[in-house]
């Protein structure tokens, strides 16, 4: 098992959402404070799972920057921290001073701002006025993006849920540097273009940008809130008054939800009194086939097929910019009435976990190199289905899930077999008629 500093460190602000001992906290530190080198950098000793913490650009500043903020939350754990914490801090906030003043990547110089002002730092502004030359502007809000290598384009449709999760991260942390500041009117156009990246369930792209989405909102949204919620809502479908929402001290931190069947052609929202909240509008709908930028290539071969056992052969490669992706994921649907073991999937070092869900087998991968990383699976009967459809297998990158790609295969042999070839070759007392 490979261990990190970035999978040690504590994400900003996540202690109080969820209890964790504070005792395997102290021991995360003090493991994370031994791996500091020289320079006061933290370089990884493992495996970097999430590229851009430590990509060539960033030549480990921004898994610095990232330590740094989890030593300066969690410093107070330590009853002799001027001893222990401090000064691992004075040689990260010096490696850092250097390094940010001469990067131009705006993830590292969001990071930075954050880390900076939470310090106390007079760097913090001056990192924040060159961050805020690369702001893109959308009408009143301001995000940031990290420019890539142009890709070919695959089709026309895109999902409008394309935002990638580095350009919400990084954007998150420059509204956690507004938060610290108490600065409303600077912050509230971020505050308004993080809370439209979310998706309809609440969360956003990967785990790492909601991790830090949710807790830029919920700094950001102690300033604007008191304790006097008397809010009423009203949705007009096509002008008329359709669902009522109201919002008190008894209920502002529930999730209140309408469902309408119809598709009005337009939604107005009325609301009175006093208090903030948000009203989101989500659309459902279906595509036959998602286009996208393909970042990986997969190829699905069906080895070997009868009606009572399947032999499948997957093969991906990395098709990015980079030498290889981030973690990556391969989710392996399994057609109705069979099973997989992991016992019956080809082992390979970089992969390091498999897991077994309803109807689809799940392997995580440290990456997905240029070169083609096959896997074979072996799938067996364990129920009398016939006329199969195909079966999806699916890959992305875990921090990326934009990065993906989706291929399809099925089994000659299952999609014409009848529910009476089934029975009769998998039974030897059982017969039908057809």
């Amino acid at each position: 098992v490979n261990s990190g500093v970035c999978d040690t460190s504590v994400p900003p602000g996540q202690v109080p959402i969820s209890f964790v001992d504070t005792d395997i906290i102290r021991r995360a530190i003090s493991w994370m404070i031994r791996q500091q080198a020289a320079d006061g950098s933290f370089p990884e000793p493992g495996k970097v799972l999430d590229k851009k913490m430590q990509g060539q650009a960033a030549g480990g500043v921004g898994l610095t920057c990232f330590v740094y903020i989890s030593l300066l939350e969690n410093q107070d754990l330590f009853a002799f921290s001027q001893w222990t914490v401090k000064p691992a801090m004075l040689k990260a906030l010096a490696f850092l001073k250097t390094e940010v003043a001469r990067s131009t990547d705006p993830y590292i110089l969001a990071m930075a701002s954050y880390a900076f002002q939470l310090a106390g730092s007079p760097q913090a502004q001056p990192v924040l006025d060159r961050l805020e030359t690369m702001a893109v502007k959308e009408g009143a809000m301001r995000y940031w993006h990290k420019t890539e290598a142009p890709k070919a384009k695959q089709g026309s449709w895109h999902s409008p849920h394309s935002t990638k999760a580095i350009d919400t991260e990084m954007t998150s942390y420059v509204l956690l540097t507004y938060a610290l500041k108490a600065d409303k009117v600077g912050g509230k156009g971020i505050m308004q273009w993080v809370a439209q990246q979310r998706n309809p369930n609440g969360g956003f792209t990967s785990t790492q940008d909601t991790v830090v989405a949710l807790n830029a909102l919920s700094q950001f949204t102690k300033m604007t809130t008191g304790n006097n919620y008397n809010i009423h809502i009203t949705t007009l479908l096509d002008s008329v008054p359709t669902y009522t929402f109201d919002i008190t001290d008894a209920n502002f931190l529930l999730l209140q939800t309408q469902e309408t069947k119809t598709m009005p052609s337009e939604v107005k929202i009325d609301a009175t009194g006093n208090g903030t909240a948000l009203v989101e509008v989500s659309v459902f709908f279906n595509v036959e086939s998602e286009v996208e930028d393909l970042t990986f290539d997969l190829s699905v071969t069906v080895i070997e097929e009868t009606l009572s056992l399947l032999v499948v052969e997957t093969c991906t490669r990395w098709l990015g910019q980079e030498d290889s992706s981030s973690m990556a994921v391969q989710e392996i649907g399994v057609p109705s009435g069979f099973s997989v073991s992991p016992e019956a999937i080809t082992q390979l070092d970089i992969l390091k976990r498999i897991e077994v869900q309803n109807k689809k087998v799940v392997l995580y991968f440290d990456q997905i190199g240029k070169s083609d990383v096959c896997v074979t699976f072996r799938a067996y009967r364990t129920g009398m289905v016939a006329k199969s459809q195909p079966t999806a297998i699916r890959v992305y990158d875990y921090y990326e899930p934009g990065n993906q790609v989706t291929q399809f295969y099925e089994s000659k042999v299952l999609k014409e077999s009848s529910l009476c070839e089934s029975i009769i070759r998998n039974s030897a007392t059982f017969s039908c008629r057809i």
